[in-house]
């Protein structure tokens, strides 16, 4: 109120911290070693608002200014892959399967080839405990919020699913974001929420893939091509015609040639028609939504006059 009535008009008595400020502030904690920054007037920026704000931080603060790229120093690229795929490589050998969706996010614990040197709860138990110190450190790298659920593997001793939990417990209380977490379940659940505070990693380096819809997965070659041969047998039926021309991505002809040779001769014999196969700009690289193109040859029209179903 000070500042506003101090200030003429119009001026500016409040802004949000930009990207660069809001990390410094949310990510710093005491186990920071060095702060870096490659670009000098962030930098000369960061020693006021360090000297203002944090003061703790001010000391950390260095300017890098070698001729190698930052990101290239540090491995950051490498990371940032890391960050945004699926799975993470625990010390001992078993690794994470981490999978998020409009729902929930869920971590899955694997061992692996890890098999321990002493007995097979010993494996699960060393493989958990490595699993939930992941588990922390990838909520707060990816900004995961909202339901998680994290699936250990099966502990049959009570008391090693108590430490596993305590263990959990005690990472998160290196995670500033508010968390609430529920007991291991039966099946060896341990279901959590965690604040949202903005979008996570994935949703805002990552989209959706346009051929597969995000789901992760596309047709087989061998269902796609099922298709194809119904394709054919469709617009025969539906047209009359006994020549039918095939525009197909090089992938699917090679499988139907290697695999599918006598069930193309049976429909060309069945129905009595001619079957073509011409040249294709369709790509699996490219267009892998569009697998084929099917078209006939009206019997009414000249032989040019190829039409599409």
């Amino acid at each position: 109120e000070q500042k506003i009535s101090a200030s003429p008009a119009p001026s500016l008595v409040y802004s949000e911290l930009n990207l660069i400020k809001k990390t410094c502030r949310d990510f710093f904690d005491e186990g920071l070693e060095m702060i870096l920054c490659d670009h000098y007037n962030t930098y000369l920026q960061l020693r006021s608002f360090f000297s203002e704000n944090l003061p703790e931080a001010f000391k950390l603060l260095k300017f890098y200014d070698q001729q190698t790229p930052i990101f290239d120093i540090f491995g950051v690229e490498i990371d940032i892959g890391r960050a945004i795929g699926k799975r993470i490589d625990l010390p001992s050998g078993g690794y994470l399967i981490i999978e998020q969706t409009e729902a929930l996010t869920s971590f899955d614990v694997n061992t692996g080839k890890f098999v321990g040197k002493a007995n097979a709860q010993q494996t699960i138990l060393t493989t958990n405990l490595e699993a939930t110190v992941k588990v922390v450190e990838q909520l707060k790298i990816r900004n995961l919020g909202g339901i998680i659920v994290i699936d250990f593997i099966d502990m049959e001793d009570l008391k090693d699913q108590e430490k596993v939990y305590n263990v959990f417990l005690s990472e998160l209380e290196k995670d500033k974001a508010l968390t609430n977490v529920l007991k291991i379940s039966e099946l060896g659940l341990v279901q959590m929420t965690r604040k949202r505070t903005s979008e996570s990693l994935g949703r805002k380096l990552l989209e959706s893939c346009p051929h597969c819809e995000g789901r992760g997965e596309v047709k087989s070659i061998q269902t796609e091509v099922n298709e194809l041969l119904r394709e054919i047998i469709r617009t025969s039926l539906q047209t009359g015609s006994k020549k039918i021309r095939i525009r197909v991505r090089n992938d699917i002809k090679d499988w139907l040639f290697l695999n599918g040779a006598k069930a193309l001769k049976q429909i060309s014999d069945d129905y009595s028609i001619e079957i073509d196969f011409i040249p294709s700009p369709l790509t699996i690289d490219l267009i892998r939504k569009q697998a084929f193109e099917v078209e006939y040859l009206s019997s009414k029209e000249p032989r040019t006059n190829w039409e599409k179903p």
